[in-house]
């Protein structure tokens, strides 16, 4: 299965994860890191010690473990360095204006994001996840665009789905149409 960033959310990888399914789905940062690189002071880059249980960035300031967290249903760790005030790359590393120091979110389903990168950067990753751009986003912009369906006007959950089999039979037809060569005379 592949789906776009647009379904990318930590439960969902979780749910992925623990159901062992195979499936080809980026993060919504993916694409763009893919295209200009990883940053330097991006907390992929920072390094772990499991004896301290901290973390080490570029410049080899420490940040260490501040408190536990969930966000949207996935756990994590904030990590926090001390040492920024005076470091000279402090303005390329922390984005925030407000903040005076560094801190990461480690979140549990990280490992398993940093597999589906190196999925999708295979070339079968390449080829499988492009599939979709040929089979269903042409699909989903014809309905959308060309027929007009960018909305239902039934309300409920039975008259949305009558009204969307009215349309996908609708596109259907035209499909069929197309195929379809007229008879010479």
């Amino acid at each position: 299965m592949s789906a776009d960033a647009g379904y990318y959310s930590g439960l969902t990888y979780k749910f992925i994860e623990e159901e062992n399914i195979d499936v080809y789905l980026p993060e919504s940062r993916f694409e763009k890191e893919t295209k200009r690189g990883r940053l330097v002071y991006d907390r992929s880059n920072f390094r772990y010690n499991n004896q301290k249980d901290e973390y080490i960035c570029a410049e080899g300031k420490k940040l260490n473990f501040a408190f536990n967290g969930i966000r949207n249903g996935v756990k994590y760790k904030t990590y926090k360095a001390r040492e920024c005030k005076n470091c000279i790359r402090k303005s390329e590393c922390i984005t925030k204006p407000t903040a005076k120091n560094r801190q990461i979110l480690i979140y549990e389903n990280d490992e398993f994001k940093k597999k589906m990168r190196e999925k999708l950067s295979t070339e079968e990753g390449k080829r499988k996840y492009s599939l979709r751009l040929k089979t269903v986003e042409p699909v989903f912009a014809q309905i959308k665009y060309i027929m007009g369906f960018n909305r239902f006007l039934l309300r409920g959950l039975d008259k949305a789905r009558v009204e969307f089999s009215l349309v996908c039979t609708a596109y259907n037809i035209k499909k069929i149409a197309n195929y379809i060569k007229p008879a010479t005379i």
